[in-house]
């Protein structure tokens, strides 16, 4: 299987809005239109980058990634510069729970490091266990819990000791 990422573009936004009120994503996401309208924000800003999926050639979710600054809400203290926080969503439900996920990830996640990235971390909700377990499968181990606005969450950390091959 070909994995790729390619920039989200405005293009993209009618794309992303009809995948996140698809119900396998919609019910660990906000409202499609807010959750676009953030995207849209934050591709502005400093320290966010937010991608399309591509496997085999084919657009397939969405995977982003954004430096946590110190006033994110997920407590990382004092993260250095080489630390990324990351999202992704499979655009189709088929493609979850055929370790889909979890190529995705270790394909970014090798992205990342390429860059000089050292600590990914990710916080999905507690009751999604199906993304917990595509993200300990690569590599990522719990490390705490709390809530922020989006409501619970479990902190997921994977350290990069060295370059990622995939």
């Amino acid at each position: 299987m070909e994995i790729g990422f390619r920039p989200v573009e405005s293009a993209d936004f009618p794309m992303l809005r009809e995948w996140i009120a698809r119900p396998h994503i919609r019910r660990w996401w906000g409202e499609p239109e807010a959750e676009v309208a953030m995207i849209a924000e934050s591709l502005r800003a400093p320290g966010f980058a937010a991608f399309i999926i591509r496997l085999d050639g084919r657009d397939a979710g969405s995977i982003q990634w954004w430096k946590p600054d110190g006033t994110w809400e997920i407590p990382v203290a004092a993260p250095p510069e080489t630390t990324r926080g990351i999202d992704l969503s499979l655009a189709e439900e088929t493609d979850c729970g055929r370790r889909i996920g979890r190529r995705v990830i270790e394909a970014f996640v090798a992205r990342l490091a390429a860059e000089g990235v050292r600590r990914v971390v990710i916080d999905p909700h507690p009751e999604n266990e199906r993304a917990r377990r595509a993200y300990a499968a690569a590599g990522f181990a719990e490390a705490g819990q709390g809530v922020h606005c989006e409501g619970p969450y479990v902190l997921m950390v994977r350290d990069i000791c060295e370059k990622v091959e995939t």
